[in-house]
């Protein structure tokens, strides 16, 4: 037992030696020197930077954001106290510029007119008299797209923080016939000339838009409104091109037959 708890000791004081001295060891190669840190900032110093060195969210090389100093001292004016703020004055609103309120106020105000005579457009030619159900149909399509324009953009001013602003509309005509056209043509004509009108402002706003830099303005208007204007213009292009060929008489109403049908007209 005495010699058994030497050789112990002896192994245990050996093997305590051998890890203390490395380089005593046969076969190992020399120690290499531990190199000098890199002074280059790595790729991505959030892995390598101890805990608590960065402040803020890194953008960029050398860029460090922190939301809450980038608003220090601007918070009233970002948004205002409950003292000093009017009902007017919204809290969502940035960079909206009080020049592009105004004319997507008159926009709404605009397809809300256009609305309104498309209307009257599809009663004159759902009339016994008249007797053109495919136009009637398609007028009555268009009113109530123009109509959903107008609240889209309503939508869209009160996202932005601004104030929607209703005007008087113009009431309009009653009678949309022609004696030399006919009331197919000449109610055709007359909805190319306003649909040219109307993407003529939706094209004027959007440059409002682009002189103020609002870009999401300028999106939000190609997206929903100016792209589909194109669409309309091109048809109805067409159709006028068709009812010059027709003229009135049996092709005017095999003309309109043939709109009814595409539209799903239940008047025929």
């Amino acid at each position: 037992m005495a010699m058994r708890a030497c050789n112990n000791t002896f192994n245990l004081s050996r093997s305590c030696s051998l890890a203390r001295s490395p380089a005593t060891l046969p076969n190992q190669p020399p120690a290499m020197a531990t190199p000098s840190p890199l002074k280059s900032v790595p790729a991505h110093s959030w892995e390598t930077e101890p805990e608590g060195a960065l402040e803020g969210i890194v953008l960029e090389d050398d860029a460090i954001f922190d939301p809450v100093k980038a608003v220090k001292g601007k918070v009233e004016k970002l948004v205002p106290s409950a003292e000093g703020h009017k009902p007017t004055h919204c809290l969502a609103r940035l960079r909206f510029h009080p020049n592009t309120e105004k004319q997507l106020n008159n926009m709404i105000n605009v397809e809300y007119a256009m609305s309104y005579t498309f209307h009257s457009m599809s009663n004159y030619y759902a009339r016994d008299c008249v007797g053109l159900p495919g136009l009637a149909t398609l007028f009555l399509k268009r009113s109530h797209e123009t109509r959903k324009n107008a609240i889209e953009l309503a939508a869209y001013v009160s996202k932005r923080g601004g104030c929607v602003v209703l005007k008087p509309i113009a009431a309009p005509e009653g009678e949309y016939g022609d004696p030399q056209k006919g009331d197919a043509l000449s109610g055709m004509e007359l909805t190319l000339a306003m649909e040219k009108a109307e993407t003529d402002k939706f094209l004027s706003l959007n440059k409002a838009a682009e002189d103020v830099v609002d870009e999401q303005l300028s999106d939000f208007l190609t997206d929903n409104f100016i792209d589909k204007q194109v669409d309309l213009l091109k048809l109805h292009a067409i159709y006028v091109s068709q009812l010059r060929r027709v003229h009135t008489g049996h092709g005017q109403w095999h003309w309109d037959k043939t709109l009814a049908e595409e539209l799903g007209s239940s008047a025929m």
